[in-house]
């Protein structure tokens, strides 16, 4: 007999005794036909060691699974067809398995384990030993409150969180992460911000934090030292740094200690060198200063100019100009055109339309050449989306010329393979000095390399560069001048 409104199944306890030889399930199973309207089911400590298992449930079934607990076997591998009919599941514990051997022989399979499950509101991987996270493991994953990593063997946090934005719980404690790097401090922040209906919690204790005159190290210090009040959690007492063998409290006297140490080291090793050496070494401090000054100025125009476009302040009509043969029209004005705008819209905070193009802005009625010279002078950065069409056509070549005359900034966009002696004299010397971005087709309808947030940083960074170049151009008239 059919138990068919069974909403709890738990088969635990089948592995306790180390007698029980371990698990392996390889076959496919049809249940399409046993309308089970099963909530939860649990398999934990059953010694199992794969389930390369591809499950077909009733409709019924796939709708009413929220909750599947794995926890306390031996898995080394999970096929992730095992989880996908669940497409309604909100809990899922994978705890105390071995899927670190999955994640190192099976990473393919390892980052569409849970992709199918974008219902997940918990996650529990902890205790798997699990040194790399996939970049994209968790981007369909976006209802996600409690994920759950502690106890695992990850050295680095490079995987992607920030789509991640109804996390209420990020446990990252007991890894093997030495610091944390800017672009995942930025992130966790960001997240924290994105995050204000409800508080963001992120554990990151007891890790082997180093202690030491390293900027990504003293960084990871003063971050957490900032932020323990904010998203940080858990007892000050579990975060600890060693610096030179020494376990300090990084909540009591790490960082005094640790600014201390590299002071005495900076004494020692001025003592050490010579004095021709330590004019190097001015020098280069200098360069770095200059470097670090130059960043930090840059970083205030590219803030100065999101904030000009946003309130309409920005002097040019256009952030960009992109030229295409009209052979290319179809591509470029339904599929790419469309995408760069939108895509510059929400990096720059505005519904003004940023992307120049001909077919759009020409004036009818006036001549080519002048309305090129306009719309070129009217964009900040001109791209040239070059096909094979395109070094072809005489107004194309001259939308080139004109960009070049100008001095203006361009951005190559490779719409299909094109060789360089296929290509004008301007246009093959931009293509073996500049790196370029390509339009790749494929089964999706084609998409961007680098993808589209590189590109419009690419082209907000050039703006700002050039922006620059006038200011500076026009201090050196202004002197010349006076």
């Amino acid at each position: 007999m059919f138990y068919f409104n069974i909403e709890e199944l738990y088969i635990n306890g089948l592995g306790k005794y180390m007698m029980t030889p371990p698990l392996q399930d390889d076959r496919d199973g049809d249940l399409s036909s046993c309308p089970y309207k099963m909530r939860k089911f649990s398999l934990e400590n059953n010694l199992i060691k794969r389930l390369n298992y591809t499950v077909k449930l009733h409709n019924d079934t796939q709708k009413t699974m929220e909750w599947i607990s794995l926890a306390g076997n031996i898995l080394e591998f999970i096929s992730p067809l095992f989880l996908s009919p669940s497409f309604n599941l909100k809990y899922l514990d994978l705890s105390s398995n071995q899927l670190h051997k999955m994640q190192k022989h099976y990473e393919d399979q390892f980052k569409l384990l849970i992709q199918n499950n974008t219902k997940l509101n918990v996650l529990k991987m902890n205790r798997n030993g699990i040194a790399r996270i996939p970049s994209n493991m968790f981007l369909t994953n976006t209802e996600l409150e409690v994920l759950d990593l502690s106890d695992n063997n990850l050295s680095s946090l490079d995987f992607n969180i920030g789509r991640l934005t109804n996390l209420k719980v990020l446990n990252l404690s007991y890894n093997a992460i030495s610091y944390i790097d800017a672009q995942t401090r930025d992130t966790m922040e960001q997240l924290a911000a994105a995050t204000n209906k409800h508080k963001l919690r992120i554990d990151l204790s007891n890790m082997p934090y180093i202690c030491s005159c390293d900027d990504n190290h003293m960084e990871t210090i003063q971050w957490i030292h900032r932020n323990l009040d904010t998203f940080i959690t858990s007892p000050r007492e579990d975060y600890m740094c060693t610096l030179q063998d020494e376990r300090l409290y990084i909540f009591q006297n790490a960082l005094e200690k640790t600014k201390s140490y590299c002071r005495v080291q900076r004494v020692k090793r001025d003592l050490a060198i010579s004095l021709p050496i330590v004019c190097v070494f001015l020098l280069i401090g200098i360069a770095v200063f200059l470097k670090i000054q130059g960043i930090r100025r840059r970083q205030r125009e590219r803030k100065n100019l999101l904030s000009q476009i946003e309130v309409g302040e920005f002097p040019k009509k256009f952030l960009a100009f992109l030229s295409f043969s009209s052979d290319d029209a179809e591509l470029v004005v339904n599929t790419i055109l469309p995408r760069l705008n939108s895509e510059l819209q929400l990096k720059t905070g505005t519904s003004r339309v940023l992307v120049c193009s001909g077919d759009r802005h020409f004036r009818p009625g006036y001549a080519l050449g002048e309305e090129i010279i306009r719309c070129i002078e009217d964009s900040a950065v001109t791209i040239l989306a070059v096909s094979k069409n395109f070094c072809q056509k005489e107004w194309c070549r001259k939308e080139v010329q004109e960009t070049y005359d100008q001095n203006k900034p361009i951005v190559l966009l490779l719409l299909e393979r094109v060789e360089p002696d296929e290509m004008g004299k301007v246009l093959r010397k931009l293509f073996s000095r500049y790196a370029h971005a390509s339009w790749i087709s494929d089964s999706n309808g084609g998409h961007m390399e680098p993808d589209w947030s590189i590109l419009c940083d690419a082209l907000l960074d050039l703006t700002v560069e050039q922006s620059e170049k006038n200011t500076f151009k026009l201090k050196w008239l202004n002197w010349f001048s006076s």
